[in-house]
């Protein structure tokens, strides 16, 4: 594992200029490290209190890019970035070689409000199937860049709707694409059945994620959001 591919643990407080060995070490809770540079987990705390909802997914990944720049104005964003061919990523971002791949999720349903004197008008994914198979297959290509020398990335998933938490006992073809609290994605994610459309084919995820929500911001103002973070953090290939 490189440099690039370490983690940081809340324990140690800001961000050290240690090696991998001692950080792995001192760590309690690990947290993967945005080109080398941020944690994860900072940077979506940091722009929860700025941005606690979105307009919609392009505004939370032109957010996320910002916030970034914030923290370490030092890192390189790319949107819509194509790193090789037939590869498509949401964000990446680039330090002193360390590259990481961040795909992102915005799963709503409907609310109406202001917050901060901004007007909000989310509308409702119900196509939950669509939803989870997306997750899915963001986490597949995030694997596919992971795997390349200096790199590592991850999935981050923004939601009101609840539904998408919860398990379910009811048998749905969709069962091995399930996103709930507790989950476990790992090997093959098959329909039980013909998928919704030709192009939602079957994946094989290299890696096993045990999948924990936790919220974004609380609701206090605006609507509650939950979040899922699924980190790709090591070489798959």
């Amino acid at each position: 594992m490189s440099w690039c591919q370490g983690r940081w643990s809340p324990r140690q407080g800001a961000y050290p200029r240690a090696t991998w060995r001692e950080l792995c070490l001192a760590s309690i809770v690990a947290i993967v490290l945005v080109a080398g540079a941020i944690p994860l987990d900072e940077l979506l705390n940091r722009l929860s209190i700025r941005r606690p909802v979105f307009h919609s997914e392009r505004d939370f990944q032109l957010e996320l890019a910002w916030e970034a720049k914030l923290a370490d104005p030092g890192i390189q964003v790319f949107l819509e970035t194509r790193p090789a061919r037939g590869m498509h990523l949401d964000v990446a971002f680039e330090k002193d070689g360390c590259y990481t791949a961040v795909e992102l999720k915005y799963l709503t349903r409907g609310w109406s409000g202001e917050v901060n004197g901004q007007h909000y008008d989310l509308k409702t994914h119900s196509a939950h199937d669509r939803g989870r198979y997306g997750v899915v297959r963001d986490v597949w290509r995030v694997e596919q860049f992971a795997s390349r020398p200096n790199s590592n990335g991850a999935v981050v998933v923004l939601t009101n709707d609840p539904s998408y938490l919860s398990p379910s006992s009811r048998a749905s073809r969709d069962a091995a694409f399930r996103i709930h609290d507790g989950a476990v994605l790992a090997g093959l994610r098959a329909w039980d059945g013909s998928p919704p459309s030709r192009d939602m084919v079957d994946l094989k995820l290299a890696g096993s994620y045990q999948l924990q929500w936790s919220d974004y911001s609380t609701g206090d103002i605006g609507p509650r959001l939950w979040q899922l973070v699924i980190e790709v953090d090591r070489g798959v290939g």
